[in-house]
């Protein structure tokens, strides 16, 4: 009965590192999306030409495709940001491209 109970902790502490691990990258994604379109948009206001600008859009579809991919839509966490973000995502592929 020991080992049962000592597996049962052990998988569910692992499955709440793989939880973080989840909610870590999510975040970094969220980060790494919001600075490009930042980047692209600042660059856009200033009329700042950027290298490679084609590889940074399609760096920001990758990122929203993962976001979407890994969410958990019963248990997703809907903020003003990655709305606008979202929208604006749509808006960029249909300009960028």
């Amino acid at each position: 009965m020991t080992d049962d109970v000592d597996i049962m902790r052990k998988t569910l502490s692992e499955y709440e590192d793989a939880l973080r691990m989840r909610n870590m990258n999510q975040e970094l994604l969220d980060q790494l999306s919001g600075s490009i379109f930042y980047l692209l948009k600042y660059s856009e206001k200033y009329s700042i030409t950027l290298p490679k600008k084609d590889e940074l859009v399609r760096m920001l579809d990758k990122a929203d495709s993962l976001i979407e991919q890994i969410s958990d839509p019963t248990n997703r966490r809907v903020t003003g940001t990655r709305i606008n973000r979202q929208g604006t995502s749509t808006i960029i592929r249909q300009i960028y491209k």
